[in-house]
């Protein structure tokens, strides 16, 4: 009869260890669980989340800002959707940084990111009137020793 629990309660063991590290107050992953799959990031969240969200496919809003520049700032403050007011800074200074030349930058009022992989919609870093539109599209988050970038992955201007 013994032989028969041991293996029973390693399982049991298993689970309640999982469940109770998913139940830990104030952890950003369990934050993260309850947004649901349709949840638009604002760049301040981007950096809030940081490695957690790495390589997940996300959608992302802000001001295209073309070419301009990123000061690589993290994110503290309301963010775009409202739903989170007065993100913490991160424990880890978090930056961002361009993978290729033609980078491009995407940007809220708190925060900066570098953004690889094409241009949402028809917009072009090159026409004034372009920068500061505002756009929303899904993009992959890229997460490597500190440094945050996304990689757009849908090209039209809505999720």
């Amino acid at each position: 009869m013994r032989k028969n629990l041991l293996p029973l309660m390693g399982i049991i063991l298993t689970a309640v260890t999982f469940w109770a590290g998913c139940m830990s107050p104030g952890d950003k992953g369990t934050k993260l669980r309850e947004m649901d799959r349709d949840h638009i990031y604002s760049v301040a969240e981007l950096f809030y989340y940081g490695e957690k969200i790495h390589g997940k496919i996300i959608n992302v809003h802000g001001k295209f800002m073309g070419w301009k520049g990123c000061p690589g700032k993290t994110g503290n403050g309301k963010t775009q959707n409202g739903k989170m007011e007065n993100i913490p800074p991160t424990e880890v200074l978090l930056r961002t940084e361009m993978i290729s030349r033609s980078d491009w930058t995407l940007a809220d009022e708190t925060s900066c990111i570098f953004v690889t992989g094409g241009f949402p919609g028809r917009l072009n870093p090159k026409r004034e009137g372009d920068i500061g539109t505002t756009v929303t599209f899904k993009a992959l988050v890229i997460f490597r020793d500190g440094v945050l970038n996304l990689r757009l992955m849908q090209r039209s201007e809505k999720p």
